[in-house]
């Protein structure tokens, strides 16, 4: 199983965490299939100030198909980023409950 990250120009996402264990926002991952917990990260500046930086999560879990292929979306509102996991092959979002 493996998933990468759409672009996305003001939105910078990544992957935080999978199942309790630093994942340093890699933008690529590959694990094993089966359940796991993800946590995805997004990071908005929201001006040039290197202080006007806000940083978003959320926590999805899903059972990873074998040889499945992710892509996570970010999409800033305005006022906030929303990430969401989608899986490539069915066109679905994963783990929504």
């Amino acid at each position: 199983m493996e998933f990468g990250v759409s672009s996305n120009p003001i939105c910078k996402v990544g992957v935080a965490s999978v199942d309790g264990t630093n994942a340093s926002g890699d933008t690529f991952v590959r694990l094993p299939p089966g359940m796991h917990t993800v946590v995805l990260r997004c990071m908005v500046r929201t001006s040039m100030r290197a202080s006007d930086i806000r940083f978003y999560t959320r926590q999805v879990a899903a059972n990873f198909a074998p040889a499945g292929r992710y892509r996570i979306k970010a999409e800033w509102d305005g006022s906030a980023c929303n990430q969401s996991l989608w899986d490539e092959a069915s066109k679905q979002e994963v783990g929504v409950k």
